[in-house]
């Protein structure tokens, strides 16, 4: 997990958390638009790049689905589930997004 990873280190936690929240759900956003695109190759690469952020803060609800959602988009297979994976997608990194800066709030700058 990321505090594993971090060793300690505060500072890191709360950089790795800040890209985090800016970066993953615009990254959500082009996975759905890609699919709505029919871009199902940039689909999955886009999954492919949530992993490692996914996996480092130990979100077990999206590892299996993005996951999917990635070899779907790979390897071309049927993708019935995808509308449902890609909104709970959505709604969970919003979720976590909003919990992550209530932990780790923005430092205010006298």
């Amino acid at each position: 997990t990321l505090r594993q990873i971090s060793k300690g280190r505060e500072a890191f936690v709360k950089k790795m958390v800040d890209m985090f929240c800016e970066q993953t759900p615009l990254s959500v956003k082009e996975m759905i638009d890609a699919y709505h695109e029919n871009d199902f190759e940039q689909m999955g690469a886009i999954a492919h790049k949530l992993k490692p952020s996914i996996d480092n803060l130990n979100i077990s609800s999206l590892q299996k689905v993005i996951r999917n959602i990635e070899t779907i988009g790979k390897e071309g297979l049927d993708g019935t589930s995808l509308p449902e994976a890609l909104r709970n997608t959505e709604v969970t990194i919003n979720k976590v997004t909003a919990m992550l800066k209530e932990e780790f709030p923005d430092e205010e700058v006298e």
